[in-house]
């Protein structure tokens, strides 16, 4: 009886273990996440900015394009 008390003991603490360890892969591959939803929030700001700057530029384009109209009728 001493025996089967022992591996009940044994695979209670082998569950525990096992729970550290997929705690751990878990944080782990939520810290990964966390740092790809950072990089894709970033790109995200850096592809809005530079629609920006397009649209701007195109804006201007435009405006340089009306005022030589005026200029050069």
């Amino acid at each position: 009886m001493n025996k089967k008390i022992t591996t009940i003991d044994d695979l209670a603490v082998m569950i525990e273990k096992e729970s550290r360890n997929n705690e751990k892969r878990f944080n782990a591959i939520e810290e990964k996440m966390a740092t790809k939803q950072d990089l894709f929030r970033m790109e995200e700001r850096i592809t809005s900015a530079v629609g920006d700057s397009k649209t701007e530029l195109k804006s201007h384009d435009k405006r340089i394009l009306a005022l030589e109209k005026i200029v050069k009728p």
